[in-house]
């Protein structure tokens, strides 16, 4: 069956949305509370992994830090996803889950006078302060969505679906994501299952290089992993050979290929 992911301009309308769609359809819903379970399973701390999906609170972690919580939480949230009959929030799995035909990729869109009113409410600001906060908040949304997975979250080719609230209420958006669950298109084949058995598998090898190698890319075709490293050419071979023990202890990948490369630059074009 379909598994559909929520994102949304306000994370609580992504939580509303996502847990009343997976009651409406009979799901399991995947969201912040198993963040408790991903912390007890890596030995860190959850508040560590909330801030790492926080983008006002990215400059508390370095980046290699940074990476290595959003891996954990990652590999956990494609586990769930490849099991099936699945409702994701909250954990900005919109971002790492691409390119599988059989997942509907929602975005849940505010209104711009709604989010003023909104911040105007809670705040107890101006409007014209709602306004500016408003722009500081995407900025911060884009550099964290960029630094952490490579591209802008508001990017529209990422979704199949796009529903503004400003004219519909939540539960007319879950009626239509249990509608658009039911459609052919997003039912599995063994080539999407294979694209998210991918996915799923390049995770858990960038989650186990991570701690020793900041400076990767890495994907998955069946057992094969390929990992492109930042490292200079004089210590690519000790490189290539700690990559390739590191994998072979900690996942089921049979090959692996190492392709050095000398910039960052050179890592982002791959």
């Amino acid at each position: 069956m379909t598994s559909i992911i929520v994102s949304a301009d306000h994370p609580e309308t992504a939580r509303a949305v996502g847990q009343q769609a997976a009651k409406a359809l009979g799901y399991r819903y995947v969201g912040a509370k198993c963040l408790e379970e991903i912390a007890d399973r890596h030995g860190v701390l959850e508040r560590k992994l909330q801030r790492a999906l926080d983008h006002t609170a990215a400059n508390r972690f370095g980046k290699k830090s940074r990476r290595l919580l959003l891996s954990y939480i990652e590999t956990a949230t494609l586990e769930a996803l490849t099991k099936g009959k699945v409702v994701c929030a909250e954990l900005g799995a919109h971002l790492f889950v691409c390119g599988v035909p059989h997942v509907l990729m929602v975005r849940v869109l505010e209104d711009g006078p709604s989010q003023v009113q909104r911040l105007v409410d809670e705040r107890k600001v101006t409007v014209r302060k709602a306004r500016k906060l408003i722009d500081k908040d995407r900025s911060l949304r884009l550099r964290w969505s960029m630094d952490n997975f490579g591209f802008d979250e508001g990017t529209s080719d990422v979704y199949d679906l796009a529903i503004r609230l400003a004219p519909i209420d939540a539960s007319k958006v879950v009626d239509v994501l249990v509608d658009m669950a039911k459609y052919r298109k997003f039912k599995p084949t063994t080539y999407s299952r294979k694209l998210l058995a991918d996915l799923l598998l390049a995770s858990r090898v960038r989650m186990a290089l991570l701690e020793k190698h900041s400076e990767i890319k890495v994907r998955a075709d069946g057992d094969t992993a390929i990992v492109h490293v930042k490292c200079s050419k004089r210590h690519k071979q000790k490189v290539a050979e700690s990559i390739k023990e590191t994998v072979a202890k900690s996942t089921e990948v049979k090959l692996v290929q190492v392709h050095a490369v000398q910039s960052r630059r050179a890592l982002d074009a791959v």
